[in-house]
């Protein structure tokens, strides 16, 4: 077994207020290698995501998604939030496992203590640090490529901010506009699990942090001011 630092990158799939109905889970190492990889849905919370079905993108996002996990079962491992929180424990166990990172970290930290409720959570929370994948990215969007990037494409807010979705900053980094975030568990963790490794190759000192403060489209409009940059 590689004696390498060994972490886990996530992504959770559900409504910000509801339990979530999928999971992306990545353990690898800092240098790209895969250990092990899962895509996990829970049966039990498809209906609260797809009661309230309102029309609203968050809503019509989770019913299609819901739709095509149970279109397509042999994708995803279906189990029940106790099953899951056991073979979360025994995973982060098995590999030694101190670290989970996420792009938004916030949401999926939320979306896990909702799933696995506030005991369990609390005990993971002694066990595991959580980073955001955000903070460590954000230095490397401050710059006049990346706003002439996102200005060229139209990655503008409509309050004339620049876009810094793990989606628009995937585009970027890889250098491929037509990439479409999945919004299923396991394809957006690996996603996110690209852009973290392509951070960690540069040999500048990271910041770990749980969230970005001030937010990142804070710092790049304070980036155009300073350098006198107009955004269209």
């Amino acid at each position: 077994m590689s004696k390498l630092k060994k972490f886990i990158v996530l992504d959770f799939e559900g409504k910000s207020t509801k339990r979530p109905y999928n999971v992306g889970i990545i353990v690898g190492d800092k240098h790209g290698n895969i250990y092990r990889e899962y895509s996990i849905v829970f049966p039990e919370t498809f209906q609260e995501n797809i009661t309230t079905n309102n029309g609203t993108v968050s809503n019509r996002m989770s019913k299609n998604n819901i739709d095509y996990i149970m279109s397509n079962p042999l994708e995803f491992r279906s189990t029940t939030i106790e099953n899951f929180t056991q073979f979360l424990f025994k995973l982060i166990e098995i590999d030694n496992i101190t670290e989970f990172w996420a792009y938004n970290m916030s949401f999926d930290k939320s979306a896990l203590k909702r799933l696995i409720g506030l005991e369990n959570f609390t005990k993971l929370c002694q066990q595991v640090t959580f980073y955001d994948i955000i903070p460590i990215v954000t230095p490397r969007l401050l710059t006049k490529k990346y706003v002439k990037f996102c200005t060229k494409h139209g990655y503008i807010t409509k309050a004339k901010n620049l876009q810094t979705t793990a989606e628009i900053v995937y585009r970027y980094l890889f250098n491929n506009v037509n990439y479409i975030e999945r919004h299923l568990g396991l394809e957006d963790a690996k996603d996110e699990y690209k852009i973290l490794c392509k951070i960690f190759k540069q040999k500048k000192k990271l910041i770990k942090e749980y969230t970005s403060k001030p937010k990142p489209y804070r710092q790049l409009k304070q980036f155009c001011e300073v350098n006198r940059i107009e955004i269209d």
